[in-house]
């Protein structure tokens, strides 16, 4: 099997798949035709066929001259290469020469990595409609991958912004080459010249993050203050889960399908769309003209199976554009079905054959050269496998570093953004931080809105409220003192986000925009924003350090965790340093398979704690609907008084006294529970009860930090909940006791 399918080596002639060869109408033994064969071919064969090509042939003993002169090449210095012998080396085995400066791992002279890097799926045309959804449940096979692998494109983004309404790309982009740049231009010029009449129903934008959608929003305004025209502004920006949900909303049985966690609503749209249930969702994709869906190579799981089912309902002639980098793939560890790679070759695949396929090169986000020779490097380490672990750790030895102390002078005189690999890190650098009264904004899932704004909006309906009736809420309610945040201030926040004209501000919009937007980030304030590397992607900062990984973090090598490491260091625009690790300050918790638990736990002398995140470990669902067991006017009053004991308890910080059972629902005393724990502490629970002989009820006593706005489902009661469908709630991260039945705090 050779790497060049039909190549020919010295009168032999191999294909992929095929080792059966003849000379001069004879068939050759396997001896002489590893002879025939270059190094390289030959230690293919070992590895693909290896009881037929034993690894023993590949020995230097076992090798002719000119197979030694082939393999010896590579380890002369870099200078001294033979360069016409590079041409033989399948990419699989092409090595990284030694030079005279061992930080660094140049790459092969004709592979060329360091501008525009081998992509990972080819570029074939791509057509909508081309096979049914049906077909797309046996996603292709690692190999078929793998053979379908080709040469990047020369098309450029130029080729992309020249290009008709309807054409179908695929743009490859590393981080900070422009890729969000060029999708905004796009969008530009298709509503300035592509006679769109609705560019909110007829172009659509996907990313997956409310972050992401926050960012694109905010950057088509700033468009618009800059001169595009006004309907820039009204692009259908969304998440996936987004999406699910209006398309939902749009049928006349929605309340059955509105059900469960966004998870469950996407599944939902999927099956309606693929068995044609949901007449009027697929009306409402066959108007979109043009789809554009962000950081495709996150495209995994259920949200991955939710696109191949929408792309087929879009209209005819509609254009697609495709932004990502497979090398950035980090969250393939979602899903065993759908990964990255499958989802992109069976895009490829099933919607050809009008696909092409761009790719951008040029970086415009480092200010400092060391940063994008940094990149460059951990670019190339994800294409040689077996080289990872070794790019690993001599790329991350030549990271300046930086010690704790250090980190709190930076965080004294500028913005610095601390990248860690687990919750667990964040919370106790987190912890440290505040030690040392250092200004820290924790972003562990994502921003939320301030407590503020529920306690204004709560419970009010109607479609717009003036401003003279918001100011003399504002008043009322004393946020000035609270909310730190002058009501002028409030109101210029609203006009930004384009919830407030004329005088007044639109509820429903407010409700809707909450959803599916975050706040924007404090710019330049001096101090630490802490954050995972996962919940980092898409954005960047000036400073970053990362925190150094260790054996617990599995950067042992697995590209997968290169990936990790590659999006974490492409966040730095002008300084990037190695964080390094105290061992007072970061302390291992037990999490995963090796400890059974989900949370990290701590476990000592009966006493059990977890490391708490609101929206992961506790579920509001009986918050928005209510439930079994109790009168509606029994929840109505319940809620309201909640929001009231939540409001005087935790406007700065305190424990919030949870119970828990792991008694049926139905056992409850008349639904006193409104807050009950997710699946996921469910589950630690349970191991704690019948592991360790805990309990089967008592209260989780969880660590407030302060109070957050959050959007409820767009289904719940709005005569609770106001037109908004707004509330507050506790904001918990941190270390929770777990106390049993009748265990007094």
């Amino acid at each position: 099997m050779a790497d060049r399918a039909g190549a020919l080596t010295s009168g032999v002639r191999i294909r992929s798949n095929v080792i059966a060869v003849q000379l001069n109408n004879e068939r050759l033994s396997d001896q002489d035709l590893v002879k025939r064969l270059t190094y390289w071919e030959l230690l293919e064969l070992s590895r693909s066929a290896p009881m037929r090509f034993p690894s023993s042939w590949t020995r230097e003993e076992a090798l002719t001259d000119r197979q030694k002169a082939e393999k010896d090449g590579f380890m002369r210095p870099a200078q001294e290469h033979a360069l016409h012998l590079w041409s033989d080396i399948p990419e699989t085995f092409r090595p990284m020469p030694i030079t005279k400066d061992p930080s660094r791992f140049p790459c092969p002279s004709n592979a060329k990595p360091t501008s525009n890097p081998k992509p990972s799926i080819t570029t074939e045309p791509f057509k909508v409609n081309a096979q049914p959804l049906e077909t797309i449940e046996s996603p292709p096979t690692r190999s078929a991958i793998q053979d379908a692998k080709g040469k990047p494109s020369d098309l450029s983004a130029l080729d992309v912004l020249q290009s008709s309404i309807s054409s179908r790309f695929l743009v490859l982009a590393p981080p900070g080459t422009g890729k969000t740049h060029l999708m905004l231009d796009r969008l530009t010029q298709l509503i300035q010249t592509g006679g769109l009449r609705d560019p909110h129903a007829e172009i659509l934008v996907l990313s997956f993050t409310r972050a992401t959608v926050s960012d694109i929003f905010r950057k088509l305004s700033e468009r618009v203050l800059d001169g595009a025209p006004d309907d820039v502004r009204y692009v259908d920006v969304r998440t996936f889960d987004s999406l699910a949900t209006a398309l939902l909303l749009l049928e006349n049985n929605a309340e059955d399908y509105l059900k469960g966690d966004y998870d469950s609503r996407i599944k939902s749209v999927t099956e309606g769309l693929t068995n044609s249930r949901l007449v009027e969702s697929q009306e409402r994709l066959g108007r979109v003209r043009y789809l554009v869906i962000d950081e495709v190579q996150d495209l995994t799981g259920v949200r991955a199976e939710f696109c191949l089912s929408m792309i087929r309902y879009l209209a005819p002639d509609s254009g697609i554009l495709l932004l990502g980098d497979p090398s950035q793939a980090i969250y393939d560890f979602n899903t065993e079905h759908w990964t990255a790679d499958v989802v992109l070759e069976t895009l490829r695949r099933h919607l050809a054959p009008q696909l092409q396929t761009a790719s951008l090169s040029r970086y415009y986000r480092f200010q400092d050269s060391t940063l994008e020779r940094l990149a460059v490097d951990l670019r190339t380490a994800i294409e040689y496998e077996e080289l990872s672990l070794q790019f690993v750790q001599t790329l991350t030895q030549s990271i300046p570093k930086q010690s704790l102390d250090e980190l709190a002078v930076a965080a004294s005189e500028s913005r610095v953004a601390v990248l860690t690999r687990t919750n667990l890190e964040a919370f106790q650098l987190a912890e440290w931080a505040r030690s040392q009264r250092i200004e820290t904004v924790v972003r562990v899932r994502q921003s939320y809105w301030p407590a503020w704004m529920a306690r204004l909006l709560f419970g009010l309906r109607g479609d717009y409220i003036s401003s003279a009736h918001l100011r003399s809420l504002w008043t009322h309610h004393r946020l000035d003192e609270v909310g730190k945040i002058a009501y002028e201030d409030a109101e210029t926040l609203w006009e930004e986000s384009g919830l407030f004209r004329r005088g007044s501000l639109d509820l429903v919009a407010v409700g809707d925009y909450l959803r599916s937007h975050v706040p924007a980030p404090e710019l330049g304030k001096p101090g630490l924003v802490v954050t995972t590397i996962h919940q980092s992607k898409g954005l960047e900062y000036d400073s970053v350090a990362l925190l150094a990984p260790t054996m617990h973090a599995n950067l042992g090598g697995q590209t997968d965790e290169l990936r990790v490491l590659y999006v974490a260091a492409t966040r730095a625009k002008r300084h990037l340093s190695l964080l390094e690790r105290d061992g007072d300050i970061f302390r291992w918790g037990r999490k995963g398979q090796k400890s059974v638990f989900k949370h990290f736990h701590r476990y000592t002398n009966l006493e059990n704690w977890f490391l708490l995140n609101t929206k992961e470990s506790f579920s509001f669902k009986n918050f928005w609907y209510c439930p079994p067991g109790i009168s509606r006017s029994q929840w109505i009053q319940q809620i309201e008084q909640t929001q009231h004991d939540w409001w005087d308890q935790f406007k700065m910080d305190g424990h919030w006294p949870v119970p828990w059972t792991l008694k049926r629902s139905t056992d409850l005393e008349d639904g006193t529970v409104i807050i009950q724990p997710a699946p996921s502490l469910f589950y630690d629970l349970t191991i704690l009860h019948r592991g360790y002989g805990v309990a089967s009820s008592g209260v989780v006593e969880a660590p407030v930090t302060g109070l957050v706005t959050v959007a409820g489902p767009p289904d719940c009661d709005p005569t609770v909940f106001g037109t908004a469908r707004l509330a507050i709630i506790p904001w918990v991260f941190g270390w929770a006791k777990v106390l049993e039945e009748g265990e007094k705090t």
